[in-house]
């Protein structure tokens, strides 16, 4: 069937979806497209994609009385060549024109434009700009608004950060409005001003502050009619947004979408079921992304990040714990809000969000999640808005975490998932900082996990204080087989209880203890260990001070009966082993029949 054989609405709807240029060079093909041409009243202009010839072409073929959408920026194009781009277009003539968006006009191009603009038929208007370059778009936009009666939809860039604001019509009949920047102030007087508002979109809100301190007006009366909030960016204190939700009680759907703030009481799913119920009776959906960054404290609201490392006094809140007030009758019932939770491991950003997620990632990382209807969290790969089960939620059964700067905050919640994890057999946490508390977290989910076999630990700052846990990890733990604890400032005398713990493991094949400085005192324990667990085939004591008497208590190691068949890999590089030492350890690997190398 060919386009001559279509009814002219349906082709209007064809036209719908071409540029102008497209509707022109089919209207040549036959008298039948060129009529259909002809009385399609649904044309969009945008200066952005049209030179000065292109305009004059456009305008000879087409009467402006036919245009509904115009789009005009200044872009970078100087102010002589917008001027003649715009003599091809005289805005009077533009009297069906429902949507009109400027972008980067000076002062006097602006109000010149807005005051041509039919008053009746326009619908939407949307201004870009930068309010530092200009000054005088509040004013401009305050009298466009008052004339404009017909104004139901309005989008600015921008309405600044500093105290300036809109003088709003109080007969204005302006139902949405989109504002990418404002501060909280313009948003309350732009909400009780606009007594037909029904929608606002915020992409950021902040605080305002005059020589170091904020300035709040006083609390106004309710704004009934506003039914929809989007605030995307928002870097605002809970207790203001609190606030904000206060003075529109009949609010039916909540957008709220917050990056890096502080974990307060947005995270508490029994808070805003009580705020709810008391403030928002009549709210049918409520979206949120909640983020709180749980390695660092926010200093301030104002768009200025301040960080600080936690102490060790952190107190680990699992995602179990989190998600727990969320799962009330109330949220699953009632209200049939599903709310899903994650931490990613490597960033330290704990995350809690309704789904389907309305924030994308855009990389994809190591994350422990605990979906809606899960009782344990997982290990995932997988995009937060992918459906589990995908191709992209592989199984994983090795973690890789060398160097990532992980302490023991975010190894407590990759502690939560190892507790009952049934397919990573290998974790590597080489060179991070996870301390004593993060030995806690780990030895106590290797009590009940049975998967993980190889565990490295090397530089991890585990110190005397986490000594006593691993000693927990080889008295408890019946699985793991290779276990690396190296460099991670044991000394001697707690390493010499961890030997002590040695002996009665039956299950480790593998240890490496590379720069324990074992030394000869160390050494006379970790020989009697030795000598009493006969499964340890591998040893690593590269640079451990073994000179010659060490050297020796290794010799009678290998000498006895009982051990004569366990290690067959000894790693002894980078210590002061002379010729003495040497012949020791030769003797003593003479008796010896595993093969050792």
């Amino acid at each position: 069937m060919s386009l001559t054989n279509l009814p002219l609405e349906l082709i209007h709807r064809i036209f719908d979806y071409c540029d102008i240029l497209t509707i022109l060079s089919v209207r040549v093909t036959s008298k039948y497209l060129y009529l259909a041409a002809n009385a399609f009243d649904r044309y969009d202009l945008d200066n952005n994609y049209a030179s000065e010839n292109t305009l004059s072409l456009i305008t000879r073929f087409i009467r402006l009385q036919n245009f509904v959408s115009l789009n005009l920026s200044s872009g970078y194009v100087t102010d002589d060549s917008f001027t003649e781009l715009m003599s091809h277009i005289d805005i009077r003539q533009l009297i069906r024109l429902r949507s009109l968006t400027l972008s980067n006009l000076s002062d006097v191009k602006l109000k010149q434009i807005l005051s041509m603009v039919n008053s009746e038929s326009l619908l939407s208007l949307s201004i870009q700009f930068d309010v530092k370059k200009y000054s005088g778009v509040f004013n401009i936009l305050s009298s466009a608004i008052t004339r404009l009666i017909a104004l139901q939809r309005l989008h600015l860039n921008t309405v600044g950060y500093k105290e300036m604001q809109i003088a709003w019509p109080t007969n204005c009949s302006l139902k949405y409005a989109i504002i990418d920047t404002c501060t909280y102030n313009q948003y309350r007087v732009m909400i009780h001003s606009l007594p037909h508002l029904e929608s606002v979109s915020i992409e950021d809100c902040t605080l305002n502050e005059y020589n170091g301190k904020t300035l709040l007006l006083s609390a106004p009366t309710l704004h009934p009619s506003l039914k929809s909030l989007t605030m995307a960016k928002s870097r605002l204190p809970a207790e203001y947004i609190q606030r904000l939700l206060s003075e529109t009680p009949n609010l039916v759907n909540l957008t709220l979408i917050s990056h890096k703030r502080q974990f307060d009481s947005l995270f508490d799913g029994a808070y805003w079921e009580n705020f709810i119920q008391m403030k928002l009776p009549l709210l049918a959906k409520f979206e949120f992304f909640f983020e709180s960054c749980l390695s660092k404290v926010e200093c301030d609201y104002k768009g200025d990040y301040h960080y600080k490392e936690k102490d060790e006094n952190y107190t680990h809140t699992s995602l179990s714990s989190l998600i727990l007030p969320f799962r009330t009758p109330f949220w699953l019932d009632e209200k049939r809000w599903f709310v899903t939770c994650d931490f990613l491991i490597e960033s330290a950003d704990l995350r809690i969000c309704t789904v389907p997620v309305i924030v994308v990632d855009k990389w994809q990382c190591y994350r422990c999640e605990l979906s809606p209807f899960d009782d344990k969290p997982r290990i995932t790969e997988r995009l937060v808005n992918e459906a589990i089960g995908t191709s992209t939620d592989k199984v994983l059964t090795t973690l890789k975490f060398e160097n990532c700067g992980i302490n023991s905050i975010r190894i407590g919640y990759l502690a939560d998932v190892l507790r009952h994890d049934k397919t990573i057999t290998n974790l590597n946490l080489k060179n991070n900082t996870i301390g004593p508390k993060g030995i806690q977290y780990i030895a106590e989910a290797l009590q009940q996990n049975k998967t993980l076999t190889t565990l490295n630990l090397q530089q991890n700052c585990i110190g005397t204080n986490g000594a006593p846990y691993i000693c927990d990890i080889l008295q408890h733990n019946t699985t793991l087989t290779r276990l690396n604890i190296g460099m991670s400032g044991i000394g001697v005398d707690k390493m010499i209880e961890i030997f002590n713990a040695l002996q009665a493991n039956t299950t480790l094949k593998a240890i490496d203890l590379y720069h324990c400085s074992i030394g000869r005192y160390g050494m006379d324990y970790l020989t009697n260990a030795l000598q009493k667990n006969t499964t340890l085939t591998e040893l690593n004591l590269t640079s451990n001070d073994i000179k010659v008497a060490a050297a020796e208590h290794l010799a009678c190691l290998f000498r006895k009966t009982t051990y004569s068949k366990a290690l067959s890999i000894l790693n002894l590089y980078d210590n002061e082993i002379n010729a003495i030492a040497a012949k020791h350890l030769a003797d003593g690997l003479q008796h010896n029949k595993a093969n050792c190398s």
